[in-house]
């Protein structure tokens, strides 16, 4: 089954250099931080997000595979931080770019 992955994180004391690194890293393993929408067009995600398309046994599988793989990834870089998961199966996004509302 085909699961849609949602992977945020953050590093400790990096440089942008360090985020590039991660950002490459994650690429090697198909998460990107471009998603394409319905529409044919390219978004680009916010910062520290990225997407990709995985197949596996369960949600739970496809998790943990991929919650430890980017662990790896940002560990290998010799990186500390956090990073969230979140898998779902039946999937749908939407991106919004909200404007500040001023008062006439």
């Amino acid at each position: 089954m085909s699961y849609l992955v949602t992977v945020t994180f953050d590093l400790k004391n990096a440089q942008s250099k360090d985020y590039d690194l991660v950002y490459k890293s994650f690429a090697a393993l198909g998460l990107s931080k471009e998603a394409k929408g319905s529409d044919g067009k390219t978004y680009t995600l916010p910062n520290t997000t990225c997407l990709g398309e995985f197949t596996g046994a369960s949600t739970s599988a496809v998790r943990d595979d991929l919650a430890k793989r980017t662990e790896n990834a940002i560990a290998e870089l010799g990186l500390t931080g956090e990073v969230f998961v979140v898998v779902g199966d039946d999937w749908r996004w939407a991106l919004r770019f909200p404007k500040a509302y001023v008062a006439a």
